[in-house]
């Protein structure tokens, strides 16, 4: 039979060699059909880039004879085409003769890195993959199988596949052609608990903020959270966290947790006592979801506490309002007060913002790093329409279902805010004509600001809804 027919019998491993520049027995019609013909589970073929094909042996006239007549192609000397050659197959033989298990590493690294040979591969050696089927666990195809419960070996468990009995980190650990053992990674089966380590680092905290004088001989860096049912910082020595380095600085804790989402929090009594040190007050919590086991870096919020509030009022034309009246918390200021310093982080405060001939504006704000409030008022007199406002005309009004923009000059950005400021509506725009579907926003009256190629204008539309 002919060298491509018999590779259907071949079921070792094998390598294949080929000069890309034999044209005695080119390799889109030798080399390469014998490659796929083989029924080899491991085979390689490699084509020597300018190589020819007398010039794997020595020199031969006869063999040189006839290719020079064939052969114009070939670039490289017999010697550099022996020496890339011999690169290849020794560490393959190495591996699959001599038991030297690295030396296929050194093979594919080659394949992957050298600019002497293009190949084409097809292998099964590789560190084996565990999958879920059913009741079993099973392994990628090998040769030989042993199965391992938490790093124990399991007696007998030498088959591809396993049933497990117990919950557990389950390996498997294989061979294929010869000596070399290969492990998949853990596979987790059934509930268990999973070791997480909780590190933060404090040295900004220290450096420039709220933890500045910390002394880990005086004071201490606390967790507690959903996994330690929210016990209360410095109530239990199981909260203390260890100081893992001083440079960074860094402070760590371990708990053996069971898969799921989890809330925490760290505090410092340098900061306050119980709950009073926490890294910023009450919520938003941290959170980790927890499916495997997992080192958690986190960063202690290291800035002051407290921030600055900033209010900017202005009217449904986009005027700002110098002297409007502000009520924070219950407490009245002077009309302009519009800034407001020491205020804590991440609390909810009430505002109420006042001027007459306007109707005041009341709501709640999660307060974070120097949060800016921005506030419309409306003018008391209640108007629905003004079709002569620089040609902004909008109808109907009231709209029940879609509201409908026309412009004098083109429209940029359009904004449909409720009377707490809030935006229920934004798009971009760049026509005369806009429409906004208002089915879905409750009915009542809303400040409609429209951004224009010739400025900002702003009216007043009524959104009725019929029962």
């Amino acid at each position: 039979p002919s060298a491509i027919s018999a590779a259907a019998n071949i079921t070792i491993p094998s390598l294949i060699f080929s000069g890309s520049s034999d044209d005695v027995t080119p390799e889109g019609t030798h080399q390469i059909p014998i490659y796929e013909a083989l029924d080899s589970q491991e085979k390689t073929f490699i084509s020597i880039i300018g190589g020819g094909h007398c010039y794997f042996a020595n020199f031969n006239f006869n063999c040189n004879l006839g290719e020079t007549g064939s052969s114009g192609n070939i670039t490289i000397s017999r010697e550099e085409q022996q020496e890339t050659t011999e690169d290849f197959a020794t560490p393959w033989l190495d591996y699959f003769l001599k038991n030297e298990c690295e030396s296929m590493t050194t093979f594919r690294d080659s394949l992957e890195t050298s600019e002497r040979i293009t190949f084409m591969e097809q292998s099964m050696i590789d560190d084996p993959e565990i999958t879920h089927e059913g009741e079993n666990l099973v392994s990628s195809p090998a040769y030989t199988y042993q199965w391992y419960l938490d790093d124990e070996i399991i007696e007998g468990a030498v088959h591809q596949s396993i049933t497990p009995e117990e919950n557990g980190h389950y390996t498997v650990e294989v061979t294929y052609f010869n000596d070399c053992v290969y492990l998949s990674e853990p596979y987790l089966w059934g509930e268990s608990l999973f070791s997480v380590t909780f590190h933060v680092d404090i040295s900004d905290a220290v450096a420039v903020g709220q933890l500045q004088g910390f002394d880990p001989d005086q004071h201490q860096i606390f967790i507690t959270g959903s996994m330690t049912d929210w016990a209360e910082p410095g109530s239990d020595p199981e909260l203390v966290m260890e100081m893992v380095s001083e440079d960074p600085f860094v402070f760590g804790k371990t708990f053996m947790l069971e898969a799921g989402p989890y809330e925490y929090k760290y505090f410092s009594d340098l900061i306050g006592e119980g709950w009073a040190g926490g890294e910023w007050p009450g919520e938003p919590n941290r959170y980790v979801e927890v499916n495997a086991d997992m080192v958690v870096e986190n960063v202690f919020y290291p800035y002051s506490i407290v921030t600055t509030l900033t209010f900017e009022v202005f009217d449904q034309h986009g005027d700002e309002i110098p002297d409007a009246i502000i009520t924070l918390d219950g407490q009245t200021y002077d009309p302009g007060h519009y800034i407001f310093h020491e205020i804590p982080y991440y609390i909810e405060v009430h505002y109420l913002v006042e001027r007459s001939g306007y109707h005041s504006v009341e709501d709640t704000f999660m307060v974070y790093h120097d949060t800016i409030i921005t506030v419309v008022l409306e003018e008391d007199d209640l108007r629905t329409t003004d079709p002569n406002m620089h040609g902004l005309t909008v109808f109907p009004n009231p709209a029940g279902s879609s509201l409908t923009i026309h412009a004098g000059s083109v429209m940029e950005r359009v904004y449909l805010i409720n009377l707490s400021g809030d935006v229920v509506y934004s798009a971009a725009v760049s026509d005369h004509r806009h429409e906004i579907a208002v089915g879905g926003h409750a009915s009542g009256i809303y400040l409609l600001r429209v951004f224009t190629t010739n400025g900002i204008e702003t009216t007043r539309v009524h959104i009725l809804h019929k029962d």
